[in-house]
C-alpha cells in the first residue's frame, strides 16, 4: 500500500533538492577549478560531455516506465506495472554492457579526436571515461527502479534519498580534489554515487510497490514494443537536449584549447543551475497528466499549463535578469577576476535562452503526459543540429562567445517561427498571442521594478565579496514578490490567498 503522492511536497523536496545542488555547485566549483587548473578542469568537463551522450542509450525506456507504471497503478494492474519494469530492466542490462564498450572504444581514439588535449593528461581522461560508461551502465539500470518510483509520483521520497547522496559526494569530492587528487578520482567518486543511487531506487521500489515484481521471466516482447512506442520519440527528443546541452564543450575543445571550455562552462553553469528551477514544477506534469487522462479529468487543462508556464517565469525571470546585469561581477567575485569578462559575456548570452524560453518547458511536459510529445521531434532536432552548424561556424572567429551565440539565436528563431506559431498551437491550443498576454506580458511587467533596481544596484553600490552580492539581490527581491502579486498572479488567486491568511481555525482545530 502507498501514500497518496502530494504535488506539494513532491514540489517542496525537489526545490529543496536542486537548491542543495545549486549550493554544493556554487561552493566547490572554485575549488575544483582552483585544484584542478583550467585545462584539467576543462579535460573533465569535455568528458562529462561525452559520457552524457552515453546517455542516449536510455532509449527514452525510463520515460515509458514512468508513464505506464503511473497509468497501470491508477488501473490496480500491478501485473501489467511488474512485465513492464522486468523489461526495461532487461532492456537496460544490454545497454549498460554497450555504455561500456562505447566509452572504452572513444577512449582510445582520444588524443585523434580531440589533439589539443595535453598529452599527459590522457592516460587519466582514459581512464576517467571508462569509469564514467560504467556509471553510466549502473544508472540505467538503476533507472528502472527509479521509474516505478517516480510513475508513483512518490517523487518526495526519491528527493529526501537523493540529498544524502549529494552531500556524500560533495564530501568527496572535496576531500578528492584538495588531497591532490583528478579527475580519475572524480570518476570514481561519480561511479560509487550511481551505484548506491541504484541500490538506493531498488529498496525505495520494493517498498513503496511491493506489488511489483522484476524477474527475467517476465520479460516479453510485446512489452518491448509498448516501451518503444512511447520511448521511441523521446529518446529523439533526449538526442537532441544532449546535443545542445552538451556538444558546446566538444566544439570548443575540437577547435580551442582545452582551457577555454572552463570560461565557457562557468558561465554556463550558473543558467544550467537556474534552469533547475523549472524542473521543480515540470517533472511532476507528465505521470499527473497521465494520470488524470486515465480518469478523463481533462478539463481546464490549457489554464493549468498557462499558470504553470507563468510560476515558472516568474522566478526564472528576476535570475536572468541578475545574469544579464550583474553577471559578469558575479563571477569576477565568485571564480576570480580572470573569468570575470569572457565568462561574463557567456552569462549573458546564455541568459538571453533562459528570458524568452521561461516557461516553455511546461507545455513540453503536458505533451509528455498526453502521449503527444513526438510533435517535438522536428522541432528540437532541427534545433540541435542549427545548434551545432552556427556553433562550429563561430568558434574560431568569435571563440566561446560564438559557441554561445550558436546555442541562443537557433533557440530563439525557433521559439518565434515554429513552436508557438506552429506546434503548440496545434497540439495544445496555445498559440503565440495566448502565451505572450498570458505568460510573457504579465511576467515581463511584473519584473521591471526588480530589473531597475538591479541596474542601479550594479552601477550605484558595487559589491565587494559575494556573500554582499547575495545580501544586495536579496534586498531587491520583495520588488520582484510585489511584482509578482500586481502583474502575474491572478485575481481570484489573490482572493485565495487572502482568505487562507484571513481564516481563523475552528474550535475543532
Amino acid at each position: 500500500m502507498t501514500v497518496r503522492p502530494s504535488p506539494v511536497r513532491n514540489a517542496l523536496t525537489q526545490w529543496g533538492a536542486f537548491g542543495l545542488n545549486a549550493v554544493i555547485g556554487f561552493l566547490l566549483s572554485p575549488i575544483i577549478v582552483r585544484e584542478l587548473g583550467d585545462s584539467a578542469y576543462g579535460i573533465w568537463i569535455l568528458l562529462a560531455s561525452l559520457i552524457g551522450y552515453l546517455g542516449l542509450l536510455d532509449l527514452g525506456v525510463r520515460g515509458a516506465v514512468v508513464r505506464y507504471v503511473a497509468r497501470f497503478h491508477a488501473q490496480g494492474d500491478h501485473a501489467s506495472s511488474s512485465a513492464i519494469a522486468s523489461t526495461a530492466v532487461a532492456i537496460f542490462s544490454l545497454a549498460g554492457i554497450l555504455a561500456v564498450l562505447v566509452a572504452g572504444v572513444i577512449a582510445l581514439g582520444l588524443p585523434v579526436f580531440f589533439h589539443k588535449v595535453p598529452p599527459e593528461l590522457v592516460p587519466d581522461a582514459r581512464l576517467a571515461l571508462l569509469l564514467g560508461g560504467t556509471a553510466v551502465g549502473v544508472s540505467l539500470v538503476g533507472g528502472v527502479y527509479g521509474g516505478l518510483v517516480g510513475g508513483l509520483q512518490r517523487f518526495d521520497v526519491s528527493n529526501t534519498v537523493g540529498v544524502g547522496f549529494d552531500l556524500l559526494r560533495a564530501a568527496l569530492v572535496y576531500l578528492a580534489v584538495t588531497s591532490g587528487y583528478g579527475i580519475v578520482a572524480l570518476a570514481a567518486i561519480q561511479l560509487l554515487g550511481a551505484s548506491l543511487r541504484a541500490s538506493a531506487n531498488w529498496l525505495m521500489a520494493r517498498r513503496l510497490y511491493p506489488e511489483v515484481t522484476v524477474r527475467r521471466g517476465l520479460a516479453e516482447r510485446k512489452w518491448v514494443a509498448t516501451i518503444f512506442s512511447f520511448g521511441f520519440f523521446s529518446v529523439l527528443i533526449h538526442a537532441s537536449g544532449v546535443l545542445i546541452n552538451q556538444a558546446d564543450a566538444i566544439v570548443i575543445a575540437a577547435f580551442l584549447p582545452v582551457a577555454q571550455v572552463t570560461y565557457f562552462t562557468i558561465g554556463a553553469t550558473l543558467v544550467q543551475q537556474a534552469a533547475l528551477i523549472q524542473r521543480g514544477i515540470t517533472f511532476m506534469i507528465p505521470p499527473m497528466i497521465a494520470a488524470l487522462q486515465v480518469k478523463g479529468s481533462t478539463e481546464g487543462l490549457q489554464r493549468t499549463i498557462l499558470r504553470a508556464s507563468r510560476a515558472i517565469s516568474m522566478l526564472l525571470l528576476p535570475v536572468a535578469a541578475t545574469f544579464m546585469i550583474r553577471g559578469s561581477s558575479f563571477i569576477g567575485l565568485w571564480m576570480g577576476p580572470q573569468y570575470a569578462e569572457l565568462s561574463g559575456w557567456v552569462l549573458l548570452i546564455l541568459s538571453l535562452r533562459m528570458w524568452f524560453g521561461s516557461g516553455m518547458s511546461v507545455l513540453a511536459n503536458a505533451l509528455y503526459g498526453l502521449n503527444r510529445h513526438r510533435a517535438l521531434v522536428p522541432m528540437l532536432i532541427g534545433e540541435a543540429v542549427a545548434n551545432l552548424a552556427v556553433s562550429v561556424a563561430l568558434v574560431k572567429p568569435l571563440g566561446v562567445v560564438g559557441v554561445a551565440l550558436g546555442t541562443v539565436v537557433p533557440s530563439v528563431l525557433l521559439l518565434f517561427t515554429y513552436a508557438l506559431p506552429v506546434l503548440y498551437r496545434r497540439e495544445l491550443g496555445i498559440g503565440i498571442a495566448l502565451f505572450a498576454r498570458h505568460v510573457w506580458a504579465r511576467t515581463f511587467l511584473a519584473v521591471v521594478p526588480f530589473a531597475a533596481a538591479t541596474w542601479y544596484v550594479e552601477h550605484a553600490w558595487p559589491a565587494r565579496s559575494v556573500w554582499e552580492f547575495f545580501l544586495q539581490v536579496a534586498g531587491v527581491l520583495p520588488l520582484a514578490v510585489i511584482g509578482a502579486w500586481f502583474f502575474a498572479i491572478d485575481e481570484e488567486d489573490r482572493v485565495k490567498i487572502h482568505a487562507r491568511f484571513r481564516r481563523q481555525p475552528s474550535p475543532a482545530e
